[in-house]
């Protein structure tokens, strides 16, 4: 059972909470537009396998929306990449 959820922090980040009311970090965006597990500096123990899984399945779902446009595009341009065609990346 996953017990891990978000509540919105400043700018587009999230706050991570276990059960409702531990929290044990953040998921942080990145420059490059992805979305990073930062741990609370506090500590917090041990961290147990179905924990870090939890925190691996939300970062995956906050980054699926980029890592689909990223694959579309590459799709759509890799036959141009093998023939030296694109100069302009737009990312």
């Amino acid at each position: 059972m996953n017990n891990l959820t978000l509540k919105p922090a400043e700018g587009h980040n999230y706050q991570m909470f276990w059960n409702d009311s531990i929290e044990i970090g953040r998921a942080i965006i990145d420059v490059d537009g992805f979305y990073y597990f930062l741990p609370n500096q506090n500590g917090g123990g041990l961290w147990q396998s179905h924990v870090l899984k939890a925190i691996a399945d939300k970062l995956d779902e906050l980054n699926r929306e980029i890592n689909e446009s990223i694959n579309k595009y590459f799709e759509e341009n890799g036959d141009k990449f093998i023939d030296g065609e694109l100069d302009n990346l737009p990312f």
